[in-house]
């Protein structure tokens, strides 16, 4: 009979054993796979800076009122750098408008937020058609912003002919489409 116990108790004791190290790999690997989704519950993990009303388009589905788009209605690259500098990591950073290229100081609005939040990621929203000022604030951006990735997103919305009348003005997909090809002569570009 004792041996009949001390059997049953050795089996309960190695199922028990075998069922404990199932349960901590559980929770190991459902605490491993919940940070693949949240990373920093302390706050945000992405903020977008809308920095103008000002746009070179008038695109038929867009919500911006450029109609009274006035650049003393921005937020100043001084006001970005207050609102900001409480802000702590964000790891993800959109540039968004009308077109934030019309900024003259985009590439210090850029510098101060790539300064103050240490992103891994900016991304600036633009209708890519000022193909030389783009390409020409991008060297000045990438030379500012050594930390964090910079990507340039360029809205197309179809075919030409699809895109162009959305945009309500000829040639705009050219336009991109000579823009998308200037920055990705940009890709690898290490600075000066």
């Amino acid at each position: 009979m004792r041996d009949r116990f001390g059997m049953a108790f050795g089996i309960f004791e190695l199922f028990i054993s075998r069922l404990s190290s199932l349960v901590s790999f559980i929770a190991r690997y459902a605490n491993s796979f919940s940070r693949l989704f949240v990373k920093n519950l302390s706050g945000p993990e992405q903020v977008t800076f809308f920095v103008t009303d000002r746009c070179n388009l008038n695109c038929e589905h867009c919500f911006v009122d450029k109609t009274d788009a006035h650049p003393d209605k921005e937020l100043s690259a001084g006001e970005i750098a207050k609102i900001s500098e409480g802000m702590g990591r964000i790891n993800y950073v959109t540039i968004t408008g009308g077109e934030p290229f019309l900024r003259d100081d985009i590439t210090d609005i850029v510098r101060i937020l790539d300064k103050n939040l240490n992103p891994s990621l900016i991304t600036i929203l633009t209708n890519g058609l000022l193909t030389d000022k783009i390409s020409a604030k991008m060297r000045e951006i990438m030379d500012a912003c050594r930390n964090s990735d910079v990507l340039v997103k360029i809205s197309i919305d179809g075919p030409r002919q699809v895109h162009d009348k959305m945009r309500l003005r000829d040639g705009s997909f050219d336009s991109a489409r000579t823009t998308f090809l200037k920055l990705k002569e940009l890709k690898g570009y290490t600075g000066t």
